[in-house]
C-alpha cells in the first residue's frame, strides 16, 4: 500500500540538526514527514547547539528556511554530520 508523502518544499539548512536526520541512511529520498516523525521537539542548530537560531528566533524546519539571516542550504544528503 503506497502512502502520501510530502516532498520538501526547500531544502534542508545545513545548520539544522533533528535526531531522525542521523537515523536515515545517506540515500533516503528525504520527506516532510521524516523530519517530525521523531516528534516535534527534536530540531536544534549547530550554530547555536540550542532549539534558537542565531537570530533568537525557533528552529524548525518551516523556520530554517530561505529568507532567514542564517539559512544555508545543504547541497547533499542530510544524513548524519554534515
Amino acid at each position: 500500500m503506497a502512502t502520501d508523502r510530502t516532498p520538501l518544499p526547500h531544502a534542508l539548512c545545513r545548520h539544522l540538526c533533528c535526531k531522525r536526520l542521523y537515523m536515515l541512511p545517506e540515500d533516503h529520498d528525504l520527506h516532510v514527514e521524516d523530519l517530525y516523525s521523531a516528534g516535534e521537539d527534536n530540531f536544534w542548530c549547530r550554530l547555536t547547539q540550542t532549539d534558537n537560531g542565531p537570530d533568537q528566533q525557533w528552529v524548525r524546519y518551516e523556520r530554517c528556511a530561505p529568507g532567514r539571516v542564517c539559512y544555508a542550504p545543504r547541497e547533499s544528503a542530510p544524513a548524519g554530520g554534515e
